[in-house]
């Protein structure tokens, strides 16, 4: 077991992201939207626990793993994206590389896209009224 996770390549999983995705354009994510924030969250977290699926390798001795790969870290779009997006097509080439097919690339380009403004981030900063000093011309 030892030797299969020392060889595996470190990898991005996309799957918790993706049934983000999937809650959000279901119905019972469209009637959350009404709901409050840790409602929404909890249903989310439902959602998620309730259409994951378990992977256990054939030589674990303890079952589980919080993403769809060996060795993987999780994606959360909430987080913030944007140093993953700019280093898109060079991940392989980081200190700490992390391979991901071309499709799943695709995908990941698709899941930022639809999150974009979910993030930590974008919240804070990309709001009019919280960026609107900026603009304001200063008087000497």
């Amino acid at each position: 077991m030892r030797d299969a996770i020392h060889t595996s390549k470190n990898s991005l999983c996309l799957e918790r992201a993706e049934l983000l995705l999937s809650f959000r354009y279901s119905k019972a994510g469209f009637k959350a939207r009404k709901v409050h924030p840790m409602v929404k969250r909890a249903q989310t977290i439902a959602h998620i626990m309730a259409h994951r699926r378990p992977i256990i390798h054939a030589d674990e001795l303890i079952a589980g793993s919080m993403t769809s790969k060996r060795v993987a870290a999780n994606f959360y779009p909430e987080g913030g994206t944007s140093s993953l997006f700019e280093d898109l097509w060079r991940l392989e080439k980081r200190p700490v590389p992390l391979f991901l097919t071309f499709a799943e690339k695709l995908r990941f380009m698709k899941i930022v896209s639809l999150t974009m403004r979910d993030s930590i981030s974008s919240r804070a900063f990309f709001k009019p009224s919280r960026i609107k000093h900026l603009f304001k011309k200063s008087v000497p």
